[in-house]
């Protein structure tokens, strides 16, 4: 068989004694394997075995899928350099197909392309583009025939500010659009209704306002590609003038506007797919014309049916196809599309780079979140902490993308992108092994892990440049070849001090186990893992104005000796469970207190973070109570002459360390019993011990002076006083040093007790709830909200298990909110029932009320609940901090400031939540006024519409006067006005607001107003009044209109239009609904204190299986008319399965009850105690034993 380059094999028995054939043939070849392939190959270096890390690179070489795709995107693999490539794969994935078009066609300069074989388990119609490539064919197959032309264009948005104007205009008119003229070219919609508005010159007021509208990008996209489509298809009929041509069109109607008729319907010369149908026609030439909604499957099946190959177009496409790349004058080259998979390559890189200098980490890997919006998706995505550099400690954020996967490759190319900004990759996209290795986040977890100390690492950089060339490999591997082969005990090759003593603690694991085993027991005994990347649900910090403020003048305790001064803000006790805060009142402070105010603050924060710090914008001083009152100490001078502050914390003013004291010494400070090295300076770590016969022999007294350049002023023998036990105060919170002899005459008493790391860390979780109260505090001012500032608190905190109150209050919220929305649509407009439910959704959907919550700029309320000490910024605070060699005390949180709220949905959430507290702490009529106050419901939307209730009121009279009115050059030509005009406009002496709605809807007005309840009210004595009495004996309520009820019990399935409408039992069904969930959720609200269990407990009792249930136990079901016989309900009560109609009627019984007291929920309640409460949850008892 001859073998020609280029070509495609199906996978098969003797495919490798072809490979094996094609290896032998060319000079330099390069075959890529499936990853856990085994099959062996002669005359080729096999690089399955060598470490993936590796970029070894030979002239022959056979490779798995992974490092392919690796050493490509790095530029270290080009068809330039190779004679032959060979796939042996079982199919070719997407990241192959990109990868291979870097590696044949990017590097393409003054030579012939490479030699390209495939050998393949599935063979895609695709492939042959993708590889440049034909497929081999044995004689007994069927070959494909040539085929003609076939062309994709794609049309996507551009931009067009007269469709901008057209969408503007139809907004701010409500203009019913002809949808079909829309569907051809939004045009000729336009030309309509540019001749409508030459004939209605009275809308000019409406038009005048049309630049101000909002306008739905989706559907400007939407429409935009539509009329593309249309002006595409225009032109190609008017090139192909004369030709036969076919049109492959769902609609007439485009064609009419094109004025073409499709006459020929065989053998045309072109065939253009306006839309993607199957049609029986045969062309020269074929032409889709599509866009991004097209289903690009129906495409490929059509040109499947065609049977013809169009391999010189989408050859032509598919190496053309650009997207946003990184490359390097080396060859690097990342696409967006791949940059997730390159990036956690790198990372894998990147650990087995630390491994290798003894750094084991278990989960080095970048960490993302997804946030939804109503455009699409962002994803955060973090770097694991291996370095102070902004790449590792900032996200990375992606743009709005329609997928998740498409932002995290966003993410991941920015990060990618950052990480060769900073250096830390060369030009061949590899690790720069100094920039990881000298590094100080690196030397920290040496510390860390193997309790090396600071004098060993601050040399390490230094021996680490001069001393690692002289290894030609890694320090594991060269240390753990050393200790396997070496049986002498030698000493490697010396690298750096901090490798040495780890060495001989891998001599330690040597000795105590099997030396097969030894580096696997090694890594695990010193594993170290991250800590996850936290990222917060809300990314803003809205800082409160009471740390604002300058004028620090206000006290708060926090607990019986801690406080806080500030700004002002809540002026009342809060209790709360697991801290109480109370408002002591204004305080004036002299100059001397707040100089100790200050002392206080620097130590307090200083000794706990003078390693890290940042600047703070945060105006407050944290001060001691006692007998809630300040309670301020200075220094009280050394511990000798003030022995009774033993439980204080002690500050050495030579060395700037602190201490704690542990208990007095027993020894004399004249006792001669420290030897020290000659010439040497003194220090701790020189003490010798007394059968140490080298050095000189000195008393405490003489090693203190000498030590600290001090006389010491109390000598006596029998002092027994003078020195103590005590050890370094660590920023931990606990002694980390061994206990020191130290002298009581040089400590100095501080104002801070020994244990005042508990405080700290007390304060810093009080801090947190009061941050939180004090932002909920102006909220609750600022939105005039009408709910205790204790119960506000827990809208404002993101939900988790820690505060489950956030959660419930949202779900009680949602629940009390689609009632109220739907009783206004009941009460107010006469739609029919899916105008109600539609217009429900588009105010209660998330993201109607995200909108209303950015309005609210909620934002500027809500606390990320993290920790932020003041700035401390005074004259005094940065001399102490300068005396205590604090570098910098104040800390700021890695959380930004920002004016958004990360999570959209977040701000729905805190919406409901809001409005759940307020019926908590209120009744329904006060909740109901303040989602009118806050604009959930903006009544001006919708008053044109509303029902005829100012027909009875005497302010409720219209009347017409002159107006001026504005207007553009295009609404001048359109209404052929020579500029801007006065008109006479209708107006009402009083518009229709919340006041009114809120005062009349639960007394009747407007069902007199509204012929539809007016209707529904009425009785047609379909169901007797004797009926209808029982059914009240049932209910123990007796209805004033029987039409209700009668409605109610009668289900559309029994006759067609009984009632002349559907309508009137779906309106019942669905104001029951609603209510139903208001009044079983604020029944079991208190029972559960999880969200989940609430969920859970609501779900099982509002549901048709128990509403179902009640209708047969009741004995309801004896008076319902359905399609059903009563049978059917009785045999549905015995298997205990109900069908959903049953449960439809119960929840229309339910609105019937309401409607007919005018909505007055506090006499439904009375309904609901005396009757359905019990039935319900007795139904729910018993089929809860049954299953």
């Amino acid at each position: 068989m001859q073998i020609t380059s280029n070509t495609i094999f199906q996978l098969n028995s003797n495919s490798n004694k072809i490979i094996q054939h094609l290896i032998n043939h060319y000079k330099k070849v390069i075959l890529v394997i499936d990853d856990k392939n085994n099959t062996q190959f002669d005359n080729i270096y096999d690089f399955r075995g060598v470490n993936i890390h590796s970029t070894l690179i030979k002239d022959r070489q056979l490779i798995t899928r992974h490092r392919f795709f690796f050493l490509v995107r790095r530029g270290l693999l080009s068809g330039v350099e190779y004679d032959c490539i060979i796939f042996r794969l079982q199919k070719l994935d997407s990241i192959e197909i990109s990868t291979f078009k870097i590696f044949y066609y990017n590097n393409i300069k003054s030579r012939d392309l490479c030699a390209v074989f495939a050998f393949l388990g599935e063979i895609n119609e695709m492939d042959s583009i993708y590889l440049h490539s034909k497929r081999f064919f044995l004689p007994s197959d069927d070959k494909p025939a040539i085929s003609p032309d076939v062309k994709i264009v794609v049309c996507k948005p551009t931009r067009d500010d007269s469709l901008w104007t057209y969408l503007r205009l139809k907004n701010a008119l409500t203009y019913n659009t002809d949808e079909v003229l829309e569907s051809v070219s939004y045009q000729l919609a336009f030309e309509k209704m540019v001749e409508y508005l030459k004939n209605n010159k009275h809308l000019v007021q409406k038009a005048s306002n049309y630049k101000q509208t909002d306008v739905s990008e989706k559907e400007y996209e939407r429409l935009n590609v539509i009329h593309r489509k249309f002006l595409l298809l225009k032109e190609l009929l008017e090139n192909n003038k004369g030709k036969k041509i076919y049109v492959a069109c769902k609609r007439s109607v485009i064609l009419n506007y094109v004025d073409f008729f499709n006459e020929h319907e065989t053998d045309v010369d072109l065939l253009i797919y306006y839309d993607v149908i199957d049609v029986n026609v045969k062309a020269d030439k074929y032409l889709f014309i599509a866009d991004d909604n097209a289903c690009f499957a129906n495409i490929v099946k059509i040109c499947k049916s065609i049977k013809r190959d169009d391999r010189a177009y989408r050859l032509f496409r598919y190496v053309n196809e650009s997207e946003e790349k990184i490359s390097t004058k080396k060859g690097a080259y990342v696409e967006k599309s791949v940059a997730h998979v390159f990036l956690a390559r790198l990372l894998c890189n990147l650990k087995h780079l630390f491994e290798q200098h003894f750094l084991f980490i278990a989960n080095l890997e970048y960490t993302d979140v997804h946030y939804s919006s109503n455009k699409g998706f962002v994803c955060h995505l973090k770097l694991p902490y291996v370095s102070c550099d902004p790449v590792f400690t900032e996200s990375h954020i992606s743009q709005v993308e329609k997928s998740k996967r498409a932002a995290l490759q966003d993410a991941a190319f920015k990060a990618i992108k950052g990480l060769m900004a900073c250096g830390c990759l060369d030009e061949n996209l590899s690790l720069i092994k100094e920039y990881f290795i000298i590094n100080k986040v690196y030397k920290s977890w040496l510390e860390s892990t193997y309790k090396i100390e600071n004098n060993y690492l601050d040399r390490f950089d230094t021996e680490y440049q001069k001393n690692i060339s002289s290894i030609n490999t890694y320090p594991l591997e060269y240390f753990f070849s050393i200790l396997i082969q070496n049986e002498n005990n030698e000493q490697p090759v010396f690298i750096t001090h901090v490798y040495t003593l780890i060495f001989k603690l891998m001599q330690h694991v040597v000795n105590s186990c099997d030396s097969t085993y030894v580096k696997n027991v090694f890594k695990q005994k010193y594993m170290v893992t991250l800590k996850k990347a936290n990222f917060p649900k809300i990314k803003s910090r809205a800082i409160p104005k009471c740390f604002l403020n300058l004028n620090l003048n206000h006290l708060y305790a926090f607990n019986s000796d801690t406080g806080i001064i500030c700004g002002k803000t809540f002026q009342e006790t809060i209790e709360l469970e697991s801290a109480s805060f109370e408002y002591l009142g204004e305080i004036d402070t002299d100059d001397q207190q707040m100089s100790l105010i200050a002392l206080y603050n620097v130590l307090f924060f200083g000794i706990h973070y003078k390693k890290i710090g940042y600047n703070s914008t945060y105006n407050y001083f944290v001060v001691p109570l006692k007998n809630k009152k300040l309670f301020l100490n200075g220094f009280a001078g050394n511990l000798y002459e003030n022995q009774e502050y033993t439980g204080y914390l002690l500050f050495n003013p030579f060395n700037k360390n602190f201490y704690v004291f542990k208990d007095w010494s027993d020894q004399s400070i004249n006792d001669n019993v420290i030897r020290i090295d000659n010439g040497s300076n003194v220090d701790d770590h020189l003490l010798k011990e007394e059968n140490d016969s080298n050095g000189e022999l000195i008393s405490y007294l003489k090693y203190f002076e000498q030590k600290y350049g001090t006389h010491l002023k109390y000598t006596a023998d029998s002092d027994k006083r003078l020195m103590f036990n005590g050890y370094i105060y660590s920023h931990r919170g606990k002694g980390s040093a061994s206990t020191s002899l130290l002298s009581s005459e040089i400590m100095r008493v501080t104002p801070c007790i020994k244990d005042i790391f508990e405080k700290y860390v007390t304060f810093t979780y009080d801090f947190i709830y009061f941050e939180v109260l004090a932002l909920v505090d102006e909220a609750r001012v600022g939105l005039n909200l009408p709910i205790s500032l204790k119960l506000l608190s827990n809208c404002f905190i993101s939900k988790n298990d820690k505060y489950p109150d956030y959660e419930r209050l949202e779900f009680l919220g949602d629940c009390i909110l689609k009632y109220l929305v739907t009783k206004f649509f009941m009460l107010c407009f006469e739609y029919d029932t899916g105008s109600i439910v539609d217009s429900k959704c588009r105010i209660i959907e998330n993201s109607n009320l995200t909108l209303i919550g950015k309005k609210l700029e909620l934002e500027s309320y809500f606390s990320n609940l993290v920790f932020q000490p003041p700035s401390l910024n005074d004259n005094i605070c940065k001399q102490l901090q300068q005396y205590f060699n604090f570098k910098n005390t104040a800390f700021n949180s890695q959380t930004a400031v920002c004016n958004q709220i990360s999570s959209e949905k977040t701000y729905a959430d805190i919406v409901e939540a809001i409005i759940g507290a307020c019926y908590v702490e209120n009744d329904l009529s006060v909740t109901e006024r303040m989602i009118f106050q806050l604009g959930i419901i903006d009544i001006s939307k919708y008053s044109d519409n509303i029902v005829g209730v100012f027909d009875e009121t005497d302010g409720g009279k219209s009347t017409r006067k002159k107006q001026k009115i504005s207007t553009d050059k295009f609404l001048r030509d359109i209404f052929e006005l020579d500029g801007d005009v006065s008109m006479e406009v209708l107006v009402r002496k009083k518009t229709f607001d919340f006041f009114y709605y809120l005062d009349n809807c639960n007394n009747g007005t407007f069902f007199r107003c509204n012929r539809f309840l007016v209707n529904l009210a009425e009785h047609h004595n379909v169901m007797s009044e004797e009926n209808i009495a029982e059914v009240e004996g049932i209910l123990d309520y007796k209805f004033r209109n029987k039409g209700f009820i009668e409605k109610a019990m009668i289900h559309p399935s029994t006759r067609d239009n009984m009632f002349g409408t559907r309508s009137y039992f779906e309106k019942l069904e669905l104001i029951g609904d609603s209510v139903l969930d208001v009044f079983v959720t604020k029944s079991i609200f208190n029972q559960y204190s999880c969200p989940f269990a609430l969920h859970e407990a609501r779900k099982n009792l509002v549901n048709n299986q128990i509403y179902g249930n009640v209708l047969y136990t009741s004995k309801l079901f004896n008076y319902i008319e359905t399609c059903f016989d009563k049978d059917e309900l009785r045999n549905s009560y015995l298997v205990n399965n109900y069908k959903k109609l049953y449960g439809d009627i119960f929840e229309a019984i339910n609105g019937a009850i309401l409607l007919d007291l005018d909505f007055r929920t506090d006499l439904y309640e009375k309904v609901w105690e005396s009757r359905i409460k019990e039935w319900l949850w007795t139904c729910y008892k018993v089929r809860k034993s049954i299953e």
